[in-house]
């Protein structure tokens, strides 16, 4: 991306990185209202999504740093806004081809894209019947024709098929680590590195041989510990939603309060005393996705089809990170899909209280 913002302006200043993905971010915003408007169909819904979307500080934060992340969230967003305008569109074919090239581009930022047609697909069966299958595998295939320089690239430089990265093995044994372990793994790729290089010297980190080494370690520690592996992936469910904590968007950084205590020994009330600003700052995404579980459980009963579709890209932008390794940042490609669903709650708490205040009774949710 740098390459061909820096092609553009003949300037090597990356400035004009930071341009590029504020201006790409912003348009989402578009894209959020589009989602939420065809799905739920009610404006109110969807401007409130839109703008919840516009201000959210830890996304407007990571527009803001060169790095895979924020194209992560935007690809995420635009995938599925394409795949929403195939399923209500009579031009249903140049929407899936549309995104079938958003799948195949994004994959270059984040390689777990390529299960987001799957996953949408099965979303949609129940609905749409087998036709949402065939739709899917179609998606992904023409998305994988997109892959095929990079494999290519690997195939030159690695003489091994590799159709897109080769750090798989790295990140789950690295992942690994994020839990207290008898096996040695450690989430730290320099402790990793001196690890590998104390028993196979000749392993040159970032090659595929390096990378497969790892990947046989991770797979013989998940094989004789599946407990321990079953209870990481519990601790990383709990830590991406009800308990995600984020300090990188932060005023100065943050700390959370299982570190502040640890660090301390004092406990949540001199916590709160001492850092009010980093409390409220460390309940900011907790708070939005109970808020976006409760809107989801009032409102499903009417919008199952809906809620089933952003379920689904939910799930395969998480799942991935709960299966290798996670991170904090990892999360956002989901968070717009919790906005919306606010939104969607919000929207219904307003009709109520106007339906309230005009004494009428019950409420029909638009068809």
């Amino acid at each position: 991306m740098l390459a061909a913002v820096w092609t553009v302006t003949g300037s090597e200043r990356y400035v004009y990185g930071y341009i590029v993905q504020i201006f790409v971010d912003t348009l989402a915003v578009l894209l959020v209202y589009r989602i939420a408007m065809l799905l739920f169909g009610r404006r109110r819904a969807a401007l409130v999504a839109a703008a919840l979307y516009a201000v959210y500080p830890p996304i407007a934060r990571q527009s803001s740093m060169l790095a895979p992340d924020i194209w992560g969230v935007d690809f995420t967003i635009a995938v599925v806004a394409a795949y929403v305008e195939a399923r209500y569109s009579s031009a249903r074919w140049r929407w899936l081809l549309a995104c079938a090239a958003l799948v195949g581009v994004g994959a270059y930022f984040r390689p777990n894209l390529l299960i987001m047609p799957a996953a949408l697909g099965l979303a949609s069966v129940r609905w749409e019947g087998w036709r949402a299958l065939r739709d899917a595998a179609a998606v992904t295939l023409a998305a994988c024709v997109l892959l095929i320089p990079w494999t290519v690239r690997n195939y030159v430089d690695f003489h091994r098929f590799i159709p897109t990265r080769t750090a798989f093995g790295q990140v789950l044994w690295e992942g690994l680590g994020e839990l207290h372990n008898d096996f040695g793994a450690l989430d730290n790729d320099e402790e990793t590195y001196r690890q590998v290089h104390r028993t196979h010297p000749n392993l040159v980190e970032g090659t595929p041989a390096y990378d497969a080494y790892l990947r046989g370690l991770a797979a013989h520690a998940i094989e004789h510990h599946p407990l321990f592996y079953a209870d990481l992936v519990a601790h990383r469910v709990v830590l991406s939603t009800v308990l995600l904590y984020d300090s990188a968007w932060m005023y100065r950084g943050g700390e959370s309060l299982l570190a502040y205590r640890r660090r301390t020994g004092r406990g949540p009330l001199s916590y709160v005393v001492e850092r009010p600003l980093e409390l409220l700052e460390s309940l900011l995404d907790p708070a939005v996705f109970m808020l976006a579980m409760v809107s989801l459980a009032f409102t499903w009963r009417h919008r199952r089809r809906e809620h089933a579709l952003l379920i689904a890209a939910g799930l395969a932008a998480l799942i991935p990170y709960w299966i290798l390794h996670f991170e904090a940042r990892y999360v956002y490609p989901a968070t717009f899909l919790y906005l919306i669903w606010i939104a969607v709650g919000a929207d219904l708490l307003l009709a109520r209280a106007r339906e309230h205040s005009m004494g009428r009774r019950g409420w029909l949710p638009a068809g």
